[in-house]
């Protein structure tokens, strides 16, 4: 039996995530609402909190590191993150 990824080189699978968080200056009117209830139930030292999402993918190809952290970049911009709102971050990740 053939190997499968004979004559395809070698694939490497990389976990990555993408955490994104309000632009500074948008207010989020979430975060607002969750700062106000922990400051209500006693929590008076914070002084200022962010919300945002996280991303957990895994890619499967035959391109290096360098090459899947720009595949990710681009699949932010066009689809995963609403980059007027939101900043994002990428970074590998570790189970």
């Amino acid at each position: 039996m053939l190997d499968p990824c004979f004559g395809r080189g070698f694939s490497f699978i990389m976990k990555w995530t993408i955490t994104t968080l309000l632009r500074d200056g948008v207010k989020g009117t979430e975060e607002d609402v969750v700062h106000k209830a922990l400051l209500h139930l006693g929590y008076d030292e914070i002084t200022s909190m962010k919300m945002g999402q996280s991303f957990y993918l895994t890619l499967n190809d035959e391109t290096t590191k360098e090459e899947q952290l720009e595949k990710i970049k681009e699949m932010c911009k066009k689809t995963l993150v609403n980059t007027i709102l939101y900043d994002f971050k990428v970074e590998l990740y570790n189970e």
